[in-house]
């Protein structure tokens, strides 16, 4: 028998809050506040945490059966 299915839930994370309330605020102030020390703001930062955001909104959830085959767990 299958095990039953338990959805996460990374918008009760202190990270998903975290990045939720802030990312924007950070993403606005990175330039002038951080690129001289650190460097550019590489763009592949800003799709990431935008995809973890999104893996928190039923908006954009995608069901198991629309995930490409490929890209499933075995």
């Amino acid at each position: 028998m299958a095990g039953v299915y338990r959805p996460r839930h990374p918008e009760r994370t202190v990270l998903y809050r975290v990045l939720f309330h802030f990312f924007d605020r950070f993403l606005t102030e990175y330039e002038g506040r951080f690129e001289k020390q650190h460097g550019f703001l590489r763009p592949i930062i800003k799709e990431v945490v935008e995809r973890y955001l999104d893996c928190g909104n039923p908006m954009f959830q995608a069901r198991h059966s629309e995930i490409p085959t490929a890209l499933r767990a075995s």
